[in-house]
């Protein structure tokens, strides 16, 4: 992609933000399940499909979400520790400041 539809692609998304594209299948979070069942046949092109799909958008937006203690949860712990260690790894080597002023 060139410049030009780099911007426009992050000015859309900006835009979508801020005033949400009313034809996606995320109406049924707003209790607009009608709706969002006609944009699923549109794009799917079938009922049977369309229902599936939103049995499953339904499924998962009801799944429980985590919270702060899952994190230290022992199948979690590693790569808690590896990805903070990187972090700090790259904060005490001063990597970023050497690229920074590198000759490009």
């Amino acid at each position: 992609m060139g410049a030009w539809e780099d911007y426009l692609s992050w000015n859309h998304s900006v835009v979508e933000a801020v005033y949400p594209v009313r034809d996606t299948p995320e109406l049924v979070f707003l209790d607009l399940e009608g709706d969002a069942l006609a944009v699923l046949e549109r794009v799917r092109g079938g009922a049977a499909a369309a229902q599936a799909e939103l049995a499953e958008i339904k499924t998962v937006s009801n799944a429980p979400e985590g919270n702060w203690s899952d994190l230290f949860s022992p199948w979690v712990r590693p790569a808690l520790l590896v990805g903070a260690g990187i972090a700090m790894f790259s904060q005490i080597t001063g990597n970023n400041a050497l690229i920074y002023y590198a000759p490009t």
